[in-house]
């Protein structure tokens, strides 16, 4: 499988835009003006990840995303012009691994690419990329759960972020683990509560709140880039920024 990074967009200057980014940082990344001519050259030679636009000539991101996962677990970053929850909903069913909405943001492109490519090759990554989840991988049996800068090893039961380990208590890491494993979906207090204290607790729906304080404190202090984001009257989300 090559090492290559395979980009293709309606928009082909935003795919070499890509293209130069990924480079500088010491990444292999090849643009394509279309889906169909990637996915003809991923059947002969795999890359190690697709970003692909969900508007495109010919087949869109959708269906040359669907196509790749197909053949194993090639991660797919999906690029689409609108926010619609509907398209998001829809790329999670087919499995993509994120979709991010333009104008596009290249530093939280970036979070995204090491978090997905250190799954697939944890020695590949340019050096400076690679302590963070090195440190949480150390002895486990399985991939952490990943977001932009921080990682979950479920086997320590430990998040690190930035070369260090957080401090978290058992229910803020569960908190964490939930919103992690969904990513940028929001997740109702509910559902947290659940997670954390059992379907029978008696604690309040507000008691996520004390937790996600303490959290967005600790992530800080860690110099991460991923937010809590507060979705009134529902629950939380996470971002990177």
């Amino acid at each position: 499988m090559s090492d290559l990074i395979y980009i293709a967009d309606h928009d082909v200057a935003t795919g070499r835009r890509i293209q130069a980014f990924l480079e500088n940082i010491g990444l292999r990344a090849q643009c394509f003006a279309s889906g169909d001519l990637l996915y003809e050259t991923f059947q002969h030679q795999p890359c190690k990840l697709a970003i692909l636009g969900t508007v495109m000539p010919g087949s869109d991101g959708f269906v040359i995303g669907a196509q790749i996962r197909q053949h194993g677990d090639t991660p797919v970053i999906l690029l689409a012009s609108t926010a619609l929850g509907e398209d998001h909903a829809f790329s999670q069913s087919l499995g993509m691994d994120a979709y991010l909405s333009k104008p596009l943001c290249m530093s939280k492109l970036l979070t995204y690419v090491k978090a997905l490519l250190i799954k697939t090759q944890p020695h590949k990554l340019p050096v400076e990329s690679t302590p963070v989840y090195e440190a949480a991988t150390q002895g486990a049996t399985h991939n952490p759960l990943a977001y932009a800068d921080v990682a979950i090893c479920l086997d320590r039961r430990v998040a690190v972020c930035n070369d260090t380990m957080i401090a978290l208590t058992g229910t803020e890491l569960k908190l964490l683990q939930v919103l992690v494993a969904r990513q940028e979906c929001a997740v109702p207090r509910s559902e947290l509560l659940e997670k954390i204290w059992g379907k029978d607790n008696p604690i309040g729906p507000r008691a996520t709140d004390d937790i996600v304080k303490r959290l967005r404190k600790k992530l800080k202090d860690a110099g991460s880039q991923v937010s809590i984001d507060t979705v009134w009257g529902f629950g939380f989300r996470l971002d990177a920024h």
